[in-house]
This record gives C-alpha cells, structure tokens and sequence, in this order.
C-alpha cells in the first residue's frame, strides 16, 4: 500500500507547550527560483504535525519575538532538526 505523500498528521505534545525555541528555515524568494534562510523565535504551541512520504515532521511556533522583515503571520511550522530547544 503506498501512502499519499501530501498527507497530513497533526498531533499534540504536552511536553512541548510553552518551552521557548529558536529556528531555522527558509522559505522561497517571490519573483525567483532561489531560497533564502530565515531565522525565528517563539513559543511552542505544542502542535506537531506529519507530512508527506516520506514523512517530514513539524513544530508550530508562535508568539514570535524574532521573525524575518515583513513576516505578517502570529505562527510558523519549521522543520523539527531546525527548531532548537532552551534548555532552562
């Protein structure tokens, strides 16, 4: 049986609620056919979501206190091996 690659999971983790993160992603450049790193920080909403096949794993960060210049959305998705945890 093959899986839909553009489908999507999206759980909870607890653990996760409220810890503060960092991180990196990138996003297209509009009018190119080039990509550019992006770097934010916030507050994990504990939201996790799955997509795809194979499955690349997500983090929901909110209440941004670091965003890329004209960034207008209150949350992000950014790729879990890019979201770096506070350890306090």
């Amino acid at each position: 049986m093959t899986k839909d690659r553009y489908q999507t999971e999206v759980s909870f983790d607890e653990q996760l609620v409220g810890r503060h993160a960092d991180a990196d992603g990138g996003s297209h450049v509009p009018g190119t056919n080039f990509g550019a790193r992006q770097a934010f920080s916030g507050t994990l909403t504990g939201r996790r979501m799955t997509q795809g096949d194979p499955p690349w794993h997500f983090l929901e960060l909110s209440d941004l206190t670091e965003k890329p210049e004209g960034f207008e959305h209150d949350a992000v998705w950014c790729h879990e091996a890019d979201v770096y945890l506070d350890e306090a």
